[in-house]
């Protein structure tokens, strides 16, 4: 494998050693190279041992004499899918910007790339150069410099950037946020069975009518779609400190750890995102998307599960059951977000969301009846007003009927009803009551809980 360093000093002479030594076979070698070594670095360097100091990688040398050169280097370097591994940048390069602000400039184009400070300062000394990297993650190179010291510094930083592509390949499956939450510095500490208990707000959402959007395309733009809506909503997710637990097909479950504000906050984000997603779609002659999402915050029991050759994460708890039903609520409540009492509960301060309780019901499991509230900052705005304006005769209208007081439920509801503005929850509280006089109260409404 090729790695690409970029090289930035305004000498010359440095350029062409780095170039030398770290790519002898594109440039001057033998005689000459250690003639230019000795000119440099003088002649009091000791041979290594065989095997040592010797490049093990193949190394392709860019080399510039100016920061804003190095910089527009590295960018191109981008664009064509070729990113340098390290940079050797040289502490002053006048005219121009200095290393540390090359360094600093560089590391904004490409974070994961390796950068090395080069000082030639006689009066520095390098506790006085690290005083002044501070905390940065830069290493230190003092001139004069052996040219096995620069090409082991090489191997080492080729070495370190490879061990960390591998933890960041291994945390596309396994979150380096779960490994966190489990005390685990690294993948290879994991065991089966490893768990911890702690509170969280878990999230579901699910693309609805999945199946009638999949059957018009072909398996390569099944997984193009899938994969282009998931590349969407995973960033959001994690921009809202949540951790993708895992994709399951078109559905998602994350869980945000921190505060159920994050969850939701995050749900409505997603919903944002759709709609410019269905913008593109729109114009590209496909139908909208749309979604449903739940959200429930509760203990969960997050750990490894599976066997000796393959385990994954996982959370095994109520909360996950309860979370994913709610969602598939969204559906025949016609809404897109959905919450229980547990993650209205937990919001630092409620009133800053649009929420209007929408449901009482028992679950599966449960004694106490779960309450459910839809949260509508993202409704389109006549809705949205309509849902804002009428919050407190819709909710008087909900607790009407869940106390069995049905004829006052059905005046209220139909009131709403006579407004003009379709509300789909309202329609179903009205469907509800039809079916409660034709059959009676106890006859069952739904079979998600």
């Amino acid at each position: 494998m090729t790695h690409r360093i970029l090289v930035i000093d305004d000498d010359p002479k440095i350029l062409e050693t780095c170039r030398s030594v770290l790519a002898p076979e594109a440039n001057v070698a033998g005689e000459e190279l250690q003639a230019m070594a000795d000119s440099l670095f003088g002649t009091q360097r000791v041979a290594p041992e065989e095997g040592v100091g010797k490049v093990r990688q193949h190394f392709e040398v860019t080399t510039v004499n100016q920061g804003l050169l190095g910089l527009d280097e590295a960018v191109r370097a981008n664009k064509i899918g070729q990113p340098f591994s390290i940079a050797f940048i040289d502490m002053r390069m006048p005219p121009g910007i200095d290393g540390l602000e090359t360094a600093e400039r560089l590391v904004t184009i490409d974070p994961y790339i390796e950068i090395v400070i080069v000082t030639a300062y006689s009066d520095t000394s390098r506790q006085n150069m690290a005083d002044q990297l501070g905390d940065s993650r830069f290493l230190l190179l003092k001139k004069p410099f052996d040219p096995d010291e620069l090409t082991q510094m090489a191997q080492f930083l080729i070495y370190r950037r490879e061990i960390d592509q591998l933890n960041r390949a291994y945390e596309r499956f396994v979150p380096k946020e779960f490994l966190k939450l489990l005390n685990k510095e690294n993948i290879l500490e994991v065991q089966i069975g490893d768990h911890a208990e702690m509170p969280m707000s878990v999230l579901f959402s699910d693309i609805r009518s999945f199946t009638s959007l999949s059957e018009r395309l072909s398996p390569a733009e099944n997984f193009r779609f899938i994969n282009s809506y998931l590349g969407l909503m995973g960033p959001v997710i994690r921009r809202n400190r949540g951790i993708i637990d895992k994709f399951i097909g078109d559905a998602i479950m994350a869980l945000f750890q921190v505060e159920p504000d994050d969850a939701v906050r995050g749900a409505l984000e997603m919903i944002r995102s759709l709609r410019w997603y269905n913008q593109g779609r729109s114009r590209a002659g496909y139908s909208s998307v749309r979604i449903g999402i739940g959200i429930h915050s509760g203990n969960v029991m997050l750990g490894t599960i599976g066997e000796h050759y393959r385990m994954e994460s996982s959370v095994v708890s109520d909360a996950v059951n309860l979370a994913s039903r709610i969602e598939m609520l969204t559906k025949p409540f016609k809404t897109d977000l959905l919450i229980s009492e547990g993650t209205y509960n937990g919001l630092k301060d409620p009133s800053q969301y649009m929420i209007r309780l929408v449901d009482m019901r028992k679950v599966r499991g449960r004694s106490l009846l779960v309450k459910l509230y839809e949260v509508f900052d993202e409704e389109y705005e006549d809705l949205r007003e309509f849902k804002k304006e009428n919050l407190e005769l819709f909710e008087l209208a909900v607790k009407s009927f869940h106390a069995s007081e049905f004829e006052g439920a059905r005046s209220q509801f139909e009131h709403l009803a006579s407004m003009g503005v379709e509300d789909s929850l309202v329609e179903l509280y009205l469907e509800r009551l039809k079916h409660i006089a034709e059959y009676g109260d106890d006859a069952p409404i739904d079979e998600h809980f």
